[in-house]
């Protein structure tokens, strides 16, 4: 008989429906998260940054949010959500704005046609994007695609989406010369700030940075606050960090998740901890099994 399960959005309804599970729920520090990312390269619609704008601003997150992962997510604007010490509560966050992304979009060159209702490039051809999403069995994934696709659809840009089996939706997100303009990706946050780095190293390119997102800037921040152990220096840094990030906008940042753990009832004595990656087990010595009368 196991004592542990685990619990998805979907099936969460129904394990607390259960008598013999207790179903503990926390918002993690060390949470994972949802994006879009965005190819910045040249040559790409997606390498001007006013259309990465355009493209989030075009996406209602929040509403995004709520459908897919059933109202057990919250809505994430840089690369650390609001559980982790430096969140910074400040950077721009892209509320639902259409009207905002069609004025982006022409700033960058394009033409909205609203009568058909397509964006046009400077050729007067409907500006179309390639889409990857994996594993091909993620409905979460796949749930991310189609809406976003209906979002851009809203104005005027069509969107192709490409469902990859996991070996390859990573040989294309890796790939020196990839040939898609976005992909639904995720990443765990962790505990320490730091290790965050690593995904916009341009030494990383292509294999964690996919994006190809290069900024010195943000990169001597993250350097200058790998050095010290000044809590409030560091804080400075990984807030200005996400700030750059955000407005640059390489992703479109969408959720984090909440974490659940189905526990038997019998197991005794589990507290819930935000701050530990695991959430339950960091008073496991505490732990005990109440057993059922004979």
């Amino acid at each position: 008989e196991s004592d542990t399960g685990t619990i998805t959005p979907e099936n969460l309804e129904a394990a607390r429906q259960l008598d013999n599970i207790t179903v503990y729920e926390w918002w993690p520090a060390a949470a994972s998260w949802s994006y879009i990312g965005l190819n910045t390269r040249e040559g790409f619609a997606t390498h001007d940054v006013l259309v990465r704008q355009a493209i989030n601003y075009a996406l209602d997150k929040q509403l995004l949010t709520d459908e897919v992962m059933l109202g057990q997510a919250k809505r994430l604007c840089s690369i650390y959500p609001e559980t982790s010490w430096v969140y910074n509560p400040d950077v721009e966050c892209y509320d639902y704005d259409p009207d905002k992304a069609v004025e982006l979009m022409e700033e960058a060159g394009y033409t909205y046609d609203p009568d058909a209702n397509q964006m046009l490039d400077e050729n007067g051809e409907q500006l179309s994007l390639k889409l990857l999403f994996g594993p091909n069995t993620s409905q979460t994934r796949e749930l991310i695609a189609i809406t976003t696709q209906d979002f851009l659809s809203q104005i005027g840009i069509n969107v192709e989406i490409e469902a990859l089996e996991w070996a390859s939706f990573l040989e294309a997100t890796d790939a020196e010369e990839p040939d898609w303009d976005m992909f639904v990706g995720g990443w765990r946050a962790t505990i320490e700030p730091h290790i965050m780095y690593t995904i916009w190293a341009k030494e990383n390119i292509p294999a964690l940075n996919s994006v190809a997102y290069v900024n010195d800037e943000v990169e001597a921040l993250f350097e200058e606050a790998g050095k010290t152990y000044d809590q409030e220096y560091r804080i400075e840094r990984y807030q200005e960090v996400q700030r750059i990030i955000a407005e640059e906008a390489p992703y479109v940042f969408l959720f984090y998740n909440k974490s659940w753990s189905g526990q038997n009832t019998r197991v005794q004595g589990i507290e819930s901890d935000p701050i530990s990656p695991l959430g339950i087990g960091w008073n496991s010595e505490d732990w005990y099994i109440e057993e059922e009368p004979q």
